[in-house]
């Protein structure tokens, strides 16, 4: 086999081409090519057939064909082998966008004949007026000079010998050398950071605003300096001090120049330091002093390299330095401004955009603004480029088996949006995040318009694009609706948001977070990428980072944070929203710094802005949360108490849904609710009355007064108040805080058309049952006490014998430990509410009986009686309830009617619209044997027309003084403890009369005598001739 290689080789192989190979490495040149990936391929293609060469011949080759600045960085870097420099020169290619093509004119390195950049046939008038400030000669200029360039490689080659004498200068070095009879100072071009390497902070300089002998400079700070450095001109009193020269970084120096020496006095942000030693030397633009070695040795200061922040531990009364910004605004010349552009005289420059920033709603405490300077990285102004680090929980999509991607066509888009779009693109492609794709599963993409900043208004779509506004905020959604019915969604279960609460008991002092863009700042499975595919006009990309609206992401997020902050007890987290509590701020303060480590270690980042610190009371999750408890977000009840009345099923939907999340802390929803359950059908016919509206608007009011409830404390007992009523059972969690009850939670619930029609004793077992499911977390394992009216339950639990119904509520109250305790109706006033709507009410009188007639019916109505009473009473501590539960608390059902009167000042306003509402019942719902009044607006203003033709009533109409008082049209007198509705005479007489009929002859009313009939409407009604009416 060698035989034939040989022989082949012979016959077909040049003999010279190892020379031609080596020809053609030389002549290849980056300029010649398209791009620097290009130049590498043709360089590697030739090289593979090179013979004998070593590797350093390789990386000379190589680096010679390079344009400039890459073949500086290249050699700069000190390449070991040839990969690492192709590697090398592609970093620095992409990180600064450079092409051959800039560089077709530049000269190459040690090329005589390319000393100028222009042809010399057409510049040998101009040549002559050229004279070098180095060599003195004409023709070229001191940045074409070859004597120069070579004396600065031999400086490079000699720097170790000259490095004892050197002391550097930020980008430069100064270096004492001997007098020179010709003095040449040579400007050097001051050399950024950002020509080496991408922007990033951590490379940047540190410079801060500051001043010197009282003029305002900027300062930048360098350790590898070995003296302090001023601008010529800042310090007087300046002493000549010897002849010095510049080094640079990379080993070439200037010619020697004299420099002067001073003592100078600069300060920057609250710090002063007097009589510093420094020396005169012509700066950059970029900054007017250097402190330097000697500074940071006397000093000690500490330094953040991350957020470039300065403190001194020596100076106790400082606290840690921040980046000081200019607040005046120094106006120039637009032709002044492009012409020093030009001349590279900024080294930065930013086009900056005025908006309107909202004032802090609260203020940091000091000890934990000190945490936050040590961890100013976590919260940056925008997610750095690249990808987030691989953790232990990435995203990964997996498809069905029997998959196939979609063949829908693509949404047109309009010039506006297209625009808009490519500005997208634009940005996720330069962070890294998405990447061109040919995956066949493609999904479209739209934009919807954010909020406008400026105006602080929702655009609709069309708005924006009759805008013709492509910069405007666009949400952008990606239609995954296909991919999400194609793949296997992971069953992974959100945290309970109740659950998460109930954590915080106890607390006092909170912090909020929120995790800036969510998902991206999780990695998808290079597998998965595929799945995520979008076209735009132009192209299709995919996915990097978890992008939003694929099914699943929400439960594997929450993985990776419970994987990240599941063993900390005082951090929870939902989806992308952190909060932190404590019991107090020293604690609280150890607790934000182990979340900030975390957040650090797994490169995770918040957005300042949306983030809240150790506050008393914080917004999370639609709450509202403090030590007092948990309570309704302030901003949704807001929103609710402006919600139209719904025009259809959708809309009514979303307000139940809305109201349905709060119903925790509406006693009576179900009942308040009940109207409107029918309309959201789908074949219920669409029926809004007067009926449907009231149930509405009481929804919207209940939300509005809705208490602050407690969160739970497992140390202490907890208490079980139930109740039912014909449609509806309710109950209330609570227990017992500084001798008071304070509710937990409300619970109520519409019952089904069977459970309807059972008994009453049955309801109110079923009341204790559903409340025991609804909170069996709290109860199940521990003792605690259950409360109804109903006598029958407690001699249920204990009777040998029982119905199988009743015999499987004993088994599922089997495996609870609780007492169980009777009330009276009219002492059960909290389940009571949650359980029924206000009815007809009737006063705690005693019946007499004034004909033979009205004895037959006192035994037939006592019963009807006896519930009107505890209606009464519940109606009556309802309104103090309403009071009282907005400072959390409510009555127990020891509490007597006249305690509770006495002991709420509030009670006779809130009264009024008790009454009010009693009045509307026992007007608009008399017995069938009576005259129905009806009481609508019509009977309002019969009424105002009323007071103002009776004699009895017009003054006091007009001009009312006490007793008597004018609410809503109406006029009603006081008395020692209710409000009476003043009833006019009318022609008719015809109210009065109604009235009369409805407590005397009705069926409820069981004819009590005038007498007690008189006491029983003087309770409500007032007229100056009632009693002679009865």
């Amino acid at each position: 086999m060698q035989d034939l290689i040989a022989k082949l080789t012979d016959e077909f192989v040049p003999p010279d081409l190892q020379e031609r190979l080596r020809d053609q490495l030389y002549a290849l040149k980056q300029k010649n090519c398209p791009n620097l990936e290009e130049y590498i391929s043709r360089f590697r293609e030739a090289i593979m057939q090179v013979t004998e060469m070593s590797e350093l011949d390789k990386i000379t080759y190589f680096t010679r064909g390079l344009v400039s600045p890459t073949r500086e960085e290249v050699q700069y870097r000190r390449c070991t082998t040839v990969s690492q420099a192709m590697k090398i020169a592609l970093e620095y290619d992409r990180s600064h966008h450079i092409r051959g093509k800039n560089y077709h004119n530049e000269p190459e390195p040690m090329e005589i004949d390319s000393g100028s950049t222009r042809n010399r046939r057409q510049s040998s008038s101009s040549s002559v007026s050229k004279r070098c400030r180095y060599c003195k000669k004409p023709g070229h200029v001191i940045e074409q000079c070859y004597k120069l360039k070579n004396k600065e490689k031999h400086a490079r080659r000699n720097q170790h010998e000259q490095s004892s004498a050197n002391f550097s200068v930020g980008s430069t070095a100064v270096t004492t050398a001997p007098a020179d009879d010709e003095v040449t100072v040579v400007e050097v071009e001051e050399i950024s950071t950002s020509t080496l390497s991408p922007v990033h902070r951590e490379n940047e300089l540190i410079r801060k605003q500051g001043t010197c002998e009282g003029q305002p400079v900027v300062i930048m700070f360098d350790s590898g300096a070995t003296c302090n450095v001023v601008r010529p001109g800042l310090v007087d009193n300046m002493s000549a001090s010897g002849v010095s020269q510049v080094t640079r970084f990379d080993g070439t120096s200037t010619r020697a120049r004299s420099v002067k020496k001073g003592i100078a006095n600069i300060g920057f942000g609250r710090y002063r330091f007097h009589k510093l030693q420094v020396m005169e030397w012509p700066l950059g633009s970029a900054h007017d002093v250097i402190l330097g070695k000697p500074w940071f040795t006397k000093f000690q200061p500490i330094i953040d390299w991350r957020s470039h922040d300065i403190s001194f531990p020596s100076i106790q009364s400082q606290s840690s330095m921040q980046p000081v910004v200019t607040q005046e605004a120094v106006e120039i010349a637009a032709a002044d401004f492009k012409r020093k552009v030009k001349k590279n005289s900024y080294e930065e420059v930013y086009r900056v955009k005025i908006c309107a920033i909202p004032p802090m709603s609260d203020s940091v405490p000091e000890p934990i603004l000190k945490v936050l300077n040590e961890f100013t990285d976590v919260f940056p102004k925008a997610l750095p480029d690249g990808l987030p680090p691989s953790r232990r929980v990435d995203f990964e999509l997996n498809m069905k088996p029997d998959a196939v991607p979609s063949n829908r066509g693509p949404f047109r888009l309009s010039k506006v949006e297209q625009d808009a779009l490519d500005l997208f693109v634009a940005e996720k492609l330069k962070k890294g995040w998405i990447e061109v794709s040919d995956s066949p599963w493609v999904s479209n993409i739209f934009g919807i318009p954010k909020i406008d900043p400026t105006s602080g208004r929702q655009i609709s779509r069309s708005e924006w694009v009759r805008s013709g506004n492509s910069t405007l905020p666009i949400r952008w959604v990606i239609d995954y609706r296909y991919v999400n019915l194609q793949s296997i969604v992971p069953k992974i279960p959100l945290p309970r948001i109740d659950e998460l609460f109930d954590q915080m008991n106890g607390c006092v002092i909170f912090s909020v977070l929120d995790l800036a863009q969510g998902y991206h700042q999780m990695r998808i499975a290079f597998q998965s990428r595929k799945y995520t595919a979008f076209r735009t006009h132009a192209e299709t990309y995919q996915w990097c980072v978890a992008p939003m609206g694929l099914a699943g992401m929400p439960g594997v997020w929450s993985r990776l944070m419970r994987v990240l902050f599941a063993k900390y007890t005082f951090i929870v987290v939902y989806l992308d929203d952190i909060c932190v509590f404590s019991v107090n701020m020293e604690e609280h303060v150890k607790h934000l710094r182990i979340l900030f480590e975390v957040l650090r270690r797994e490169n995770l980042y918040c957005h300042m802005s949306k983030c809240h610190f150790g506050q008393p009371e914080v917004k999370f999750l639609g709450h509202t949360i403090s030590a007092k408890g948990l309570a309704v977000d302030s901003r949704k009840t807001e929103a609710i108490a402006h919600w139209p009345a719904p025009t259809n099923q959708k809309q009514l939907q979303s307000f139940l849904g809305l109201a349905g999340y709060y119903r925790r802390f509406i006693r009576d929803y179900a009942t308040l609710a009940l109207p409107l359950g029918p309309l959201v059908k789908k074949e219920h016919v669409w029926n809004w009355d007067s009926e449907q509206t009231r149930s509405f608007e009481e929804i919207k009011s209940a939300l509005q007064e809705a208490p602050v409830l407690k969160l739970p404390d497992h140390d202490k007992r907890f208490i079980v108040t139930t109740d039912a009523s014909g449609y509806c059972v309710g109950g209330v969690l609570s227990q017992v805080h500084s001798g008071q009850d304070h509710p937990i939670a409300f619970f109520s619930k519409k019952l089904g058309p069977h459970e309807i029609n059972w008994p009453t004793h049955e309801k109110e077992l079923l009341a204790i049952r559903l409340a025991l499911e609804k909170w069996r977390h709290y109860l199940y394992g521990r003792e605690f006490d259950i409360y109804t009216d109903n006598t029958a339950c407690k001699w249920f639990l204990h009777h040998p014998k029982v119905s199988p119904k009743l015999a499987r509520f004993l088994t599922f109250f089997a495996q609870f430990t609780f007492k169980l305790h009777h009330v009276k109706g009219q002492l059960n006033v909290v389940a009571d509410a949650l359980s029924r709507p206000p009815m007809e009410v009737m006063s705690n009188v005693s019946f007499h009986h004034c004909t033979t007639r009205c004895q037959r019916h006192v035994s037939r109505h006592t019963r009807n009686r006896r519930s009107s009473l505890v209606q009464f009473r519940g109606e009556d501590i309802a309104a103090n309830m309403t009071e009282n539960s907005a400072n959390g608390q409510f009555i127990r059902p020891n509490q007597s009617v006249a305690q509770t009167y006495q002991q709420t000042p509030r009670l006779q306003t809130r009264t009024i619209a008790a009454v009010e509402r009693v009045v509307s019942t026992n007007v608009t719902q008399p017995s069938q044997n009576s005259s129905s009044l009806g009481w609508s607006e019509s009977v309002r203003k019969e009424f105002t027309t009323g007071y103002r033709l009776c004699p009895d009533y017009s003054e006091h109409f007009k001009h009312p003084e006490e007793p008597f008082v004018k609410q809503n049209g109406l006029l009603f007198r006081k008395s020692q403890t209710m409000m009476c509705l003043c009833v006019p005479h009318t022609r008719d007489n015809r109210f009065r009369t109604a009235i009369i009929e409805c407590f005397h002859d009705s069926n409820i009313a069981a004819h009590p005598g005038a007498h007690r009939t008189y006491l029983r409407i003087a309770q409500w009604y007032h007229w100056p001739t009632l009693d002679q009416d009865v």
